[in-house]
C-alpha cells in the first residue's frame, strides 16, 4: 500500500505541472489515465 501510493503519486505529480501548463487538455488526459483519477 505504502509503495503503491508513493509510485501512483510521483508519477503524475511531476507530470502535472510540466505538461499540465503546457497541454492542459492533451496533457491532463495523459497523466489522468496514468494514476490520478481516471
Amino acid at each position: 500500500m505504502s509503495k503503491g501510493k508513493k509510485r501512483s503519486g510521483a508519477r503524475p505529480g511531476r507530470p502535472q505541472p510540466l505538461r499540465g501548463t503546457k497541454g492542459k487538455r492533451k496533457g491532463a488526459r495523459l497523466w489522468y489515465v496514468g494514476g490520478q483519477q481516471f
